[in-house]
């Protein structure tokens, strides 16, 4: 077809000319090296420089599902944030929690020790006093 004097062909990409269908797929194998590198800060970011990505207008005709579907993936990362945060802080929580009853559990083994060393000094004691009686009983 054409259009004044050029083709419209002309026009379109050529990677527009054959589109691939598109069919969702699971990654396999590891994650490529530069990702494993990344702190969980740089991740977020590249994801959602990635879904930004996705909506460049040289590469696709953006249509408002694709503009919902990178608002999504951004909520997403906002609710993976806060879901994390929540963690983290459940965490440190425990790990109070942890070191206080760690603390009471050493208080009452002292309190345990102490009364288990009285207590033997009392039988000790206790004993003392009947071999007393059974050598005056025997007098």
């Amino acid at each position: 077809m054409t259009y004044g004097v050029f083709a419209i062909e002309s026009f379109v990409p050529f990677y527009c000319k054959d589109p691939i269908p598109y069919v969702p797929t699971d990654p396999t194998g590891d994650p490529p090296a530069h990702l494993v590198a990344m702190d969980i800060n740089q991740l977020i970011n590249a994801l959602k420089n990635d879904a930004d990505a996705l909506l460049v207008n040289d590469r696709m005709t953006v249509i408002p599902n694709l503009i919902n579907i990178n608002h999504e993936i951004k909520h997403i990362i906002g609710l993976i944030i806060d879901h994390s945060v929540q963690i983290e802080e459940k965490a440190r929580q425990t790990r109070e929690e942890l070191d206080i009853l760690t603390g009471i559990l050493k208080f009452m083994q002292e309190v345990i020790n102490t009364r288990e060393r009285e207590i033997h000094g009392i039988r000790q004691c206790f004993i003392a006093c009947q071999n007393e009686r059974n050598g005056l009983q025997n007098e």
